[in-house]
């Protein structure tokens, strides 16, 4: 276990992709590589590229569903991060690139 949390958020440009909510069934693990995904088994709903800031959107129907940040050839998703969209609203979420953390 880790010591004091340390350190700051520091906001990375990536390709976040948007997937109709994907059990985790569905999720192809890379070996020995946790939280990375060589293959997601179903259609993206859409992809975006974060901005500098880490900023991203994407127009959804309302719905739940599941992101996964592209690192390399490689989905990664530390948490299962889903996010459910309602009618006439903006769902929030910050996505935590923790990898390399504790490095």
């Amino acid at each position: 276990m880790p010591g004091a949390v340390k350190g700051s958020i520091t906001p990375v440009v990536r390709w976040v992709h948007i997937f109709p909510k994907v059990e985790p069934s569905n999720w192809i693990p890379e070996p020995d590589s946790a939280g990375f995904y060589s293959e997601i088994l179903v259609p993206a709903a859409d992809s975006v590229l974060s901005d500098a800031n880490g900023f991203f959107q994407a127009p959804l129907d309302v719905g739940s569903y599941s992101l996964f940040v592209r690192e390399g050839p490689l989905f990664y998703s530390n948490q299962g991060n889903t996010i459910t969209v309602t009618p006439d609203s903006v769902a929030r979420f910050r996505l935590k690139i923790t990898y390399s953390a504790f490095l």
